[in-house]
């Protein structure tokens, strides 16, 4: 039998089983670093309990707190390292929120109080479909709170754990937090921790990106972060990060990290698995399976725009998490995708998949043409000489070959129309409609 633990650093807040002969002894963190007495979880460091307790303050992450200021709370969502979530009512706006509370031992350090109230100052200024809104943050009856928006629903991670995503559906997330990404990359503000467990996914299925509790605002004067720490989830981060090379980290690391949620989500599995320093070796020293090699109904071009995200230096990545959304959006619409160039006849397939009508009516007019003149030929070579009815009726046949090949020319010019006016569904049938109506003869 094992007991759980729990690394009391409310930055990491890593789970581990150990034998109960071990509890009462010293330990190091594989993931942070710290060493602490190893205890039953929720009572791993018990001296940082007793510093959050003195002068009867009442532990912040006790299930059992019914109100704090004007939030009623409703019912507890969630624990981790840092605290605990509570669904709650604002009375005085009348809306629920969920309320994020710092642990009590949490809140007796300045640098742990400090990455908290950041996600705030970090999500505050973002307004996106797919990024949770933050409402309100500070510290009330000597506990520090974030209240963002109450989101029904559930987190990818629980979605990954109980069913396979369709690969169109995997596509149309990873495109939604692509965007999202972008966005926020533009004003400043650089997720770092981007994983299943962040995203939500809403009673509609759409993602919203959460938890910016690692963020880092790039014109911020703030230096919280210590170069050798490991910051984020080993399991999704970019080589530049879990090298600890926190100079490196931006936009790029972000995009990595959506990189490997779209391979789980193709795939079912993460490119690379094991925990602490092995897993981190991996990473930094082995190539990702390429995602067909798991899953072999992964498209080649899909595969490749995985790949691109997760290419192991920066600049291998896209320009921005926008483009990745772009190449993205091009994937669901049937066109080619700029992570992997096409050859000729690969991309009139694809034209051909994505415009079957106009395809079909071409091909049949070449296909009369062809027979056509084929016909003609045998009819003239096996033809008597002075045989004036078999000559007309060769002539006949020609004139029938001229006008078939100014219907061919009538189609290139409409399948020349309907490129330039790609992805105008009412422009394509009214074009459809003109060559339809066009009288017969040459």
């Amino acid at each position: 039998m094992r007991v759980d633990v729990k690394c009391p650093n409310p930055e990491c807040g890593t789970a581990y089983q150990v034998p109960p002969e071990l509890l009462g002894k010293q330990a190091k963190c594989t993931r942070c670093g710290l060493q602490f007495t190893l205890g039953t979880a929720g009572e791993t460091d018990s001296e940082q309990g007793e510093a959050a307790t003195r002068g009867g303050r009442r532990q912040a992450d006790d299930p059992s707190i019914e109100r704090l200021g004007r939030f009623e709370i409703i019912n507890l969502v969630g624990k981790g390292g840092f605290g605990s979530v509570y669904r709650a009512q604002d009375t005085f706006l009348n809306r629920e929120v969920a309320l994020k509370l710092l642990r009590a031992a949490a809140s007796e350090n300045r640098r742990a109080v400090a990455r908290f109230l950041r996600e705030p100052k970090a999500a505050a200024q973002l307004r996106h479909p797919h990024i949770v809104p933050v409402y309100d943050a500070g510290v009330m009856n000597g506990h520090y709170y974030i209240a963002s928006a109450f989101i029904p629903g559930q987190t990818l991670e629980q979605a990954l754990q109980r069913d396979r995503l369709t690969i169109r559906r995997a596509v149309e997330i990873a495109r939604n937090l692509a965007d999202a990404l972008g966005y926020a990359h533009n004003l400043g503000v650089i997720h770092r921790d981007v994983k299943p467990a962040n995203i939500i996914l809403d009673a509609r299925g759409e993602p919203l990106l959460t938890d910016f509790g690692l963020a880092r605002i790039e014109d911020a004067n703030e230096q919280l972060t210590r170069e050798g720490s490991l910051l984020g989830t080993p399991a999704y981060m970019a080589p530049e990060q879990a090298s600890r090379r926190h100079g490196e980290v931006g936009p790029h690391s972000d995009q990595y990290s959506l990189g490997v949620i779209l391979y789980e989500m193709l795939t079912g599995t993460r490119p690379f698995r094991g925990k602490g320093e092995a897993l981190i070796s991996k990473l930094l020293n082995e190539a990702p399976p390429p995602p067909r090699a798991v899953n072999p109904r992964v498209p080649r071009d899909l595969e490749a725009v995985c790949l691109r995200a997760m290419g192991r230096r920066p600049e291998d990545r896209y320009p921005s998490c926008l483009d990745l959304a772009e190449d993205l959006s091009r994937w669901l619409r049937g066109e080619p995708v700029h992570a992997l160039r096409l050859k000729p006849h690969q991309r009139a397939l694809r034209w051909i998949q994505r415009h079957p009508i106009p395809s079909a009516l071409g091909a049949g007019v070449v296909l009369l043409a062809l027979t056509s003149t084929l016909t003609s030929l045998w009819l003239w070579q096996n033809s008597r000489p002075g045989d004036a009815a078999l000559q007309r009726r060769i002539e006949q046949l020609e004139s029938e070959v001229q006008r078939l090949r100014s219907e061919n020319k009538a189609a290139r010019r409409l399948r020349h129309s309907l490129r330039k006016a790609e992805g105008d569904d009412a422009r394509q049938r009214e074009l459809l409609e003109e060559f339809l109506q066009q009288p017969d003869g040459p």
